[in-house]
């Protein structure tokens, strides 16, 4: 399985980076074409993705990103420095690494800490981790993928799409109680594969937003953006802009932001027939 792996990489070259968005948030709500400034790094042996958006300074944008490290086939986190000016990658470290994989790492603010609420798959529980790499705390005691914690709403709640079908139309809610433990609160079921997370819910004009990943033909093709309210104790979703990506590239799936700062990542192979085949077949189950 590993060598069929390894072929499978060799023939499509797969890649992803971060990239900044020019393009206001009123402007990508009504439809305005985005406009991507891709981050400048000189490393061949790894890519970036997955970016939430730790810090912003004068010179600088701090993320917590997905790093895949290629000879070893897996991602861990990292936290990584940009020069806000000039969108060039200046350091990076990492935060947190297993012996399999991790990604989709969200910062989580409890009690004015930071913590980073990564993916893994290889995992039968979500929790968080502090800045050194510990394990503090198991939220839920299941494997949810791409998991986002918010408090926008009454009382903390974690969104999350679970295996088997993470890419599917099936969203869990789970609402914390009070006995500080998070259950499961509800289930929404979408008309179309848009149940799974695309990064942080964020607030612009007094509305809640959710960035969604569109997954009906591949894994992560676009991004749908939905409003989201809350309505006799359920949420409804509801599509304001799906959000395909720039010429050239087959993905884009995350969407994050602090303050003046805008970010996505952007997925690449290699530009021939065989490489588009094999990705599609792999990739149109996930």
């Amino acid at each position: 399985m590993i060598i069929l792996k390894n072929i499978y990489r060799k023939i499509i070259q797969e890649s992803w980076n971060i990239g900044f968005v020019d393009t206001s948030i009123d402007d990508l709500l009504v439809g305005k074409s985005i406009q991507i400034e891709w981050m400048k790094h000189s490393y061949e042996d790894r890519w970036f993705a997955d970016p939430f958006v730790v810090n912003v300074t004068d010179a600088d944008i701090v993320l917590f990103v997905e790093e895949f490290c290629l000879r070893e086939a897996k991602g861990r986190i990292a936290a990584l420095t940009v020069d806000k000016a000039t969108k060039v990658l200046k350091d990076r470290i990492t935060v947190v690494e297993k012996s399999d994989h991790l990604s989709f790492p969200q910062p989580v603010c409890i009690d004015d800490t930071v913590y980073v609420m990564p993916e893994h798959i290889g995992s039968q529980r979500l929790g968080i981790y502090d800045m050194e790499g510990e394990y503090i705390k198991t939220f839920v005691g299941k494997t949810l993928t791409d998991a986002v914690y918010t408090d926008l709403f009454d009382t903390p709640r974690i969104f999350s799409t679970s295996m088997p079908y993470p890419s599917g139309k099936i969203l869990e809610i789970y609402r914390l109680d009070a006995e500080r433990r998070f259950c499961l609160e509800d289930t929404v079921i979408f008309g179309d594969r848009t149940a799974r997370n695309g990064g942080n819910f964020f607030v612009h004009q007094g509305e809640v937003y959710r960035p969604a990943q569109i997954c009906n033909r591949l894994y992560g093709e676009g991004l749908c953006i939905q409003r989201v309210t809350y309505q006799g104790g359920r949420f409804i979703f509801d599509d304001v802009r799906r959000l395909r990506p720039p010429k050239g590239i087959i993905g884009l799936h995350t969407l994050n932001m602090m303050g003046d700062v805008k970010v996505v990542d952007g997925h690449w192979i290699r530009n021939n027939r065989l490489s588009r085949i094999l990705f599609e077949w792999r990739n149109s189950e996930k």
